[in-house]
C-alpha cells in the first residue's frame, strides 16, 4: 500500500515537472518564405541558396525559385526550377575574358545588366512562373527573399503576395541599390563600384569617385529605369 502511494506521488511530481518545463519553453513561429533567384550567375546563387537552406533548417518553410539548377540538392528547402530557353548562365568564354583580361566595370556593366534584366523578364513571363503566381496569391508567403541584380521590377512580387521583401546583393553597393534602401551616397569616402577604386581614397581618387557617381546617377540610372519600364510593359 505504501509502495503504491509513493508511486502515485512520484507520478504526480513527474507530471508537475513536465508542466512547469512546458511553461518555460519559448514558442517560435515558422515563416513562409519565397526565395526568388532569377540570376544567371552561379556564384550569386550559391551564396543566396545557402541563406535559404539555413532558414529552412531553422524551421522555416522555404520555397526557392531559380533559373539555375539546384546548387544544393540535399537542401531543406523546396526547389522550383524555371528552365529557360537557351539556358540561364553567362557564356563561359565571356567569363574567362572577364577574369583573364578584365575591363573597367563601367565598360562591361551594360552587358551584364542587360543579361540580368533579360533573364529576369523571361523568368517572370515563363508559363511555369505564371502558373505559380496564379496558384499563390496574397497571404501565401510572409516574406520574399530577392536576389537583387538591378531587377527592381521584381519588387512587384512583394505587392502580389502582400508581404515584405529582403533584398540580397553580393557586391559593394551601387546607386540603384543605395536608392532602393535609402542609403545615402558618400562619394567623398565610399568608393562606388564603377570607379574600381578602393579605400583609402586620395584627393584625386575622391574627384574621380565623385565624377563616376554623377555618371551613375544622371546617365546610367535613367538608362536602367527605361529598361525596367520596358519590362513592366
Amino acid at each position: 500500500m505504501m509502495y503504491a502511494r509513493k508511486l502515485h506521488w512520484l507520478f504526480a511530481i513527474a507530471i508537475l515537472g513536465i508542466v512547469l518545463l512546458g511553461t518555460q519553453t519559448k514558442h517560435t513561429h515558422a515563416a513562409r518564405i519565397l526565395a526568388f533567384f532569377p540570376t544567371p550567375s552561379k556564384s550569386h546563387t550559391i551564396i543566396q541558396a545557402a541563406v535559404a537552406d539555413t532558414l529552412a533548417r531553422a524551421g522555416h518553410n522555404v520555397t526557392v525559385i531559380g533559373v539555375s539548377k539546384n546548387v544544393y540538392p540535399k537542401a531543406a528547402y523546396e526547389f522550383i526550377h524555371i528552365e529557360l530557353d537557351g539556358g540561364a548562365s553567362f557564356d563561359r568564354t565571356e567569363l574567362q575574358q572577364m577574369v583573364n583580361k578584365p575591363k573597367p566595370f563601367y565598360v562591361t556593366i551594360f552587358n551584364i545588366v542587360n543579361s540580368f534584366i533579360s533573364i529576369g523578364n523571361q523568368t517572370l513571363s515563363h508559363p511555369k512562373m505564371r502558373e505559380f503566381l496564379r496558384n499563390h496569391g496574397a497571404g501565401e508567403f510572409d516574406l520574399v527573399l530577392l536576389s537583387y541584380a538591378v531587377n527592381d521590377y521584381t519588387m512587384g512580387l512583394g505587392a502580389h503576395f502582400r508581404c515584405p521583401i529582403v533584398s540580397s546583393f553580393q557586391v559593394q553597393p551601387i546607386f540603384a541599390s543605395d536608392r532602393l534602401v535609402g542609403n545615402p551616397t558618400e562619394p567623398s569616402y565610399a568608393p562606388v563600384l564603377l570607379s574600381n577604386l578602393r579605400q583609402p581614397l586620395t584627393f584625386w581618387g575622391r574627384v574621380v569617385n565623385y565624377l563616376v557617381n554623377m555618371l551613375e546617377q544622371w546617365i546610367i540610372q535613367p538608362i536602367f529605369e527605361r529598361e525596367w519600364q520596358e519590362v513592366y510593359k
